[in-house]
């Protein structure tokens, strides 16, 4: 973490084992933030850390085994997180609460061709 007023690294820690990408949300107004990340087995996780302590995870879930790294998306109206794999041809949906084991599975969405990329768009954008 770094503090940008004071342009110097607060905390740092190795999230996940694995050699390929990870990647941090900051989930809003949540007491804690999150990695998604690798294992050394190449199973794709999530890990819970609270911010102003480092040292130790808070929790940890270990989500599915793949190559393609995770493109996380947090949707803080409906509390929701989205994780797209590249190369995937699924999105995975997640509820985010404040208590332990801070994270529900909700459902997937499974498309015929797989993702390159994954983004969300402002909701004024949406007609509906």
């Amino acid at each position: 973490l770094i503090d940008p007023r004071a342009n110097a690294e607060v905390s740092s820690v190795q999230a996940h084992e694995g050699t390929k990408s990870s990647r941090v949300v900051f989930p809003g107004k949540k007491e804690y933030i999150l990695t998604v990340g690798f294992s050394k087995t190449s199973e794709r996780q999530i890990h819970f850390w609270d911010p102003r302590n480092l040292s130790t995870r808070m929790s940890a879930m270990e989500v599915d085994v793949s190559s393609g790294a995770f493109i996380p998306q947090y949707d803080e109206d409906s509390g929701l997180l989205f994780l797209a794999g590249k190369g995937d041809a699924a999105v995975k949906y997640f509820e985010l609460v404040d208590e332990a084991p801070y994270i529900y599975h909700v459902s997937d969405y499974r498309a015929k061709d797989p993702q390159k990329g994954f983004c969300m768009l402002p909701k004024r954008a949406v007609d509906v």
